[in-house]
């Protein structure tokens, strides 16, 4: 009887394998060359457990104190069940045994990348049926845009920011007004230096989404849905940091917890500003299959699909044959590869993959740029 006993009570024990599925290889690889890696935290309060349940106040605040002097710069993702953190290798098995804890993963800062057009996809016959974005409103995340170009004249309904402010990992800093790591006044979404490669991404995809009254090499044109508005939410880092931009010196990535913030963000003022989607042109990593359970993007994402909001996000740019990058792998999201204008994929930098959704010209197409211009 005591042997059956002891039998049963091991098959309740979680094994060691079960344990460490809840932390990315990733972290686990970095962290046996680097001191601290930049990691999310998904949690959920166990009310079965003594430190769970109603003593759980916020996810940042438990992390702190679980994780004590092997966590740095320790956050929160406004108020969702997760924290962002910069952690040693002294955190891995804390985290691992903690029952209130669900994923660790990394905090990757992925580069811009950009996709769609309109008379390709039959655009300009859906505006003549009358369908061409009035009362709704696209969320952008991206690095945020020429405000005052003409080409988004009058389209602009509300600005933010999400950016990080500073990392014990990373050389880095905010592209916010006044350098906070969030910003929600005017220009919040106009501070990404134009000397900066990539910054002009989020001019080219607002115009893309919305632009109206174009003009470029003596033609008339406009956005996907020209009587669109934008909710425009800057998500992107300054960085001055070989290990990222390479030779480049200055460069801009976008943080995963920047970019949940801003979904969060998104999620609160939906009914404010009547948004009718979410897009997000940036992507990093390869994965060959959906990622629902190791991406900490999957519950906001699902969060608004299940208001009927869709977050459309690029496929990615590697040029991967049969995979995507995060956060196109999630299964809710709708994931888009680029097209070159004779319909066929862009195999040269686009990724494909028999799980992306849609395929979208990509390549080529005249959009507005920064300095009040346009530009393929």
């Amino acid at each position: 009887m005591r042997k059956i006993l002891l039998a049963f009570a091991t098959l309740l024990l979680p094994t060691a394998g079960i344990c460490q599925q809840k932390i990315e290889n990733g972290v686990r690889a970095e962290l046996k060359t680097a001191p601290l890696v930049r990691v999310l935290i998904v949690t959920r309060p166990d009310p079965e457990q003594t430190n769970g349940g109603a003593s759980f106040a916020s996810a940042s605040s438990y992390v702190s104190d679980a994780l004590s002097d092997s966590a740095q710069n320790v956050r929160p993702i406004g108020s969702l069940p997760v924290a962002a953190a910069e952690i040693s290798a002294a955190a891995l098995p804390r985290l691992r045994e903690d029952p209130n804890v669900v994923l660790v993963t990394r905090d990757i800062p992925m580069p811009p990348t950009l996709m769609d057009s309109v008379p390709f996809i039959g655009g300009d016959k859906m505006h003549g049926l009358g369908y061409s974005g009035t009362n709704e409103t696209v969320a952008v995340l991206d690095t945020g845009a020429q405000i005052d170009h003409p080409a988004l004249a009058g389209a602009v309904v509300g600005e933010a920011c999400f950016s990080t402010d500073h990392s014990s990992v990373y050389n880095v800093k905010s592209l916010c007004p006044g350098g906070f790591d969030v910003g929600t006044v005017g220009g919040s979404a106009g501070q990404c230096p134009t000397d900066v490669a990539g910054c002009d991404h989020g001019t080219h995809v607002a115009g893309i989404i919305a632009g109206h009254n174009m003009t470029f090499a003596a033609k008339n044109f406009g956005g996907v849905a020209p009587a669109a508005k934008l909710l425009l939410i800057q998500v992107y880092s300054l960085f001055d940091d070989p290990s990222v931009c390479k030779a480049a010196g200055k460069c801009i990535r976008s943080f995963t917890s920047d970019q949940l913030r801003a979904l969060e963000y998104v999620f609160k003022h939906r009914a404010e500003f009547t948004v009718a989607a979410v897009n997000m042109s940036l992507g990093s990593g390869y994965f060959d299959a959906a990622c629902d359970k190791s991406s900490a993007l999957t519950e906001i994402i699902e969060r608004l699909r299940s208001k009927g909001i869709p977050t459309v996000v690029s496929a990615g740019n590697e040029h991967f044959f049969d995979g995507v990058a995060e956060p196109a792998c999630i299964s809710s999201a709708v994931s888009v590869a680029a097209t070159k204008k004779d319909g066929s994929l862009d195999v040269s930098y686009s990724n494909v993959a028999s799980m992306v959704h849609i395929a979208a010209p990509g390549t080529d197409i005249v959009s507005s740029v920064p300095g009040s211009a346009y530009a393929p």
